[in-house]
């Protein structure tokens, strides 16, 4: 009798269920919609992935008004 190799319940080794597209892509896909629900993975939600964060050039910076204050 040959012994086969049982393959395990669920999904293959390496298969994943979640794609990766461009934002761009996805307006798409909804038509520019922003009000569209979109399904996400869980593990990308969990993760806490975001795009970075645009920072302020120094000069685009406003500087506030100083208040002066004489302690007595």
């Amino acid at each position: 009798m040959e012994e086969e190799t049982k393959r395990g319940r669920g999904r293959p080794k390496g298969a994943t269920s979640t794609v990766e597209i461009t934002l761009k892509d996805l307006l798409a896909m909804v038509n520019g919609d922003m009000e569209k629900k979109v399904p996400i993975g869980r593990k990308w939600l969990a993760n806490g992935e975001t795009a970075p964060v645009k920072q302020e050039k120094p000069s685009e910076i406003k500087e506030e008004a100083k208040i002066d204050f004489t302690i007595n």
